[in-house]
């Protein structure tokens, strides 16, 4: 049972975050508009944030 709840990938893990309700679904109308994925979009958000964190 416990194999089941491991991700495939060891280079990521699951998470759980407490998001503004409003904030999720509107990105989750924005994956879906651009085919893409929340995961996909968050990763790209973080991302985004430390590299501009990195330039000050």
């Amino acid at each position: 049972m416990l194999s089941s709840l491991m991700v495939k990938d060891p280079t990521k893990i699951k998470t759980t975050w407490l998001l503004p309700r409003d904030l999720i679904r509107e990105v989750k109308l924005h994956a879906v508009s651009n085919d893409t994925s929340v995961t996909a979009i968050v990763i790209e958000a973080l991302t985004d944030f430390l590299n501009k964190k990195a330039k000050k």
